[in-house]
């Protein structure tokens, strides 16, 4: 049926492991999301087969041909042997198997050479189809029609599939994300059982929720996605505020795509939108367990550039320059990219990346030449420092700034701001500037 389409699409590291498995005498199909990918047109990203091979079987196959085999007891719980092939591609290969029981995360497995029962046990009907190597496909529950009219369904009862592993939820809105034509077009009995088990999710990693919230984010629909997701009640569960802030989501992510910005180097730069505050950024981490630099990304957005108003070149020059979170420049820049990119200025984008940033003229070993007390107020009369050189337009030199501190340190204490400082503005006049600094 396909086996034209299947012969020119698959490489041959694909088809020796799937000759080894049947020369053996076990049959084999790629299964899941390989076929609904395949027969959508798409280049499956990975390839993964079904077979009546137990585990220990198809070890023995691939033993037998000298293949890779990675971590090996890892997957063989539930069935699941990974290969590589001449150590190039990688293929899973899990037994057909039907669910005994579930907890809503993991389920308990028994092995079966019955491929409807394998079929059933899975979420959606686009991704309960298998091919064999001959081209012919297998679909128990009408996949290949519902995918034809672009239709995301569960297989069976969408609520039961929904409890055996919460985690389908989001799985549900990445797959929607894939195939669907409409944003809108959603089932609503689906929708309804979504809101009726949304509380199964505080039983999911942050981990794994926030691997699948990446894919929704970069995928079609992302904006409308996570829309419907905080609409279904999911907001609390997977670490949003009770009110995010949506007409801030929703103007990143219509800017983003007017100016054709398609995909963002970092997916959270646009989750973080949806974000008023510190705590907001810190319980969403929480949630999540996103990577630090997700985290400080969100930091920066919530506490610094999105603060800046109007933005402009001569204020996120600043910002750079100023470096309020004490991290590496070349990460500043790139939150900076991100939020410029995130909220389609793809102008002012350009204009800073050409812009080459001047050298603040002041060290730390220039300071303690300087004789200003050591510790924490060092940071503090280079902060102070750093202002007075940006009202300068970033023109006084080294002596000229050094020449400033007798004035900074007439207001500040050795080790700490007395009480007759606390609250304290203190001017300073740079040129025809005055700059105002604020203590307490």
């Amino acid at each position: 049926m396909f086996a034209s389409i299947l012969n020119s699409s698959l490489s041959p590291e694909c088809f020796k492991l799937w000759r080894f498995l049947i020369g053996a005498g076990h049959e084999v199909r790629m299964a899941g999301g390989a076929v609904r990918d395949f027969l959508a047109g798409l280049k499956p990203s990975d390839i993964d087969f079904a077979s009546t091979a137990t585990p220990e079987e198809t070890i023995k196959v691939l033993e037998e041909h000298k293949v890779q085999i990675i971590n090996p007891f890892g997957g063989m719980r539930h069935g699941t042997v990974t290969a590589r092939i001449d150590y190039k591609q990688k293929f899973e290969i899990t037994t057909l198997r039907t669910d005994t029981d579930t907890d809503g995360r993991r389920a308990t497995v028994e092995f079966t050479k019955d491929w409807k029962l394998d079929a059933y046990r899975r979420d959606l009907t686009i991704n309960s189809m298998y091919i064999d190597i001959d081209g012919n496909l297998y679909d128990y529950f009408n996949g290949q029609e519902d995918l034809i009219h672009k239709r995301v369904q569960f297989v069976g009862d969408a609520g039961k599939r929904i409890r055996e592993d919460y985690l389908r939820i989001l799985r549900y809105f990445r797959i929607y994300g894939k195939v669907a034509s409409n944003p809108e077009r959603h089932d609503q009995k689906t929708i309804n059982e979504i809101i009726k088990n949304a509380s199964g999710l505080q039983q999911i990693s942050g981990e794994r929720i926030w691997m699948e919230w990446k894919k929704i984010l970069s995928g079609s629909f992302g904006s409308d996605l996570t829309l419907k997701m905080i609409e279904c009640q999911l907001g609390s569960y997977i670490g949003l505020p009770q009110n995010p802030n949506i007409k801030g989501f929703r103007s990143a992510w219509n800017n983003t795509v007017k100016d054709n910005i398609s995909t963002l180097e970092h997916p959270i730069s646009l989750l973080a939108t949806l974000l008023y505050s510190e705590d907001d950024v810190l319980h969403l981490h929480s949630r999540l367990k996103m990577s630090r630099i997700e985290r400080d990304l969100c930091l920066f957005f919530t506490n610094h550039i999105s603060k800046i108003d109007p933005i402009s070149l001569s204020s996120i020059q600043w910002l750079y320059l100023s470096n309020p979170m004490k991290i590496k420049t070349e990460q500043v820049k790139s939150y900076i990219n991100a939020y410029l990119s995130a909220q389609g200025l793809k102008d002012l984008n350009d204009e800073f990346d050409k812009w080459k940033p001047p050298t603040f003229p002041i060290n730390r070993y220039d300071l303690i030449s300087a004789k200003c007390p050591k510790g924490q107020l060092i940071s503090i009369i280079t902060d102070k420092l750093k202002v007075i050189w940006r009202y300068s337009n970033y023109t006084m030199g080294r002596k000229e700034l050094l020449n400033e501190i007798p004035n900074i340190l007439d207001v500040l204490p050795s080790q700490s701001l007395p009480r007759k400082t606390k609250n304290k503005k203190v001017y300073c006049r740079v040129g025809s500037n005055v700059c105002i600094f604020e203590f307490g």
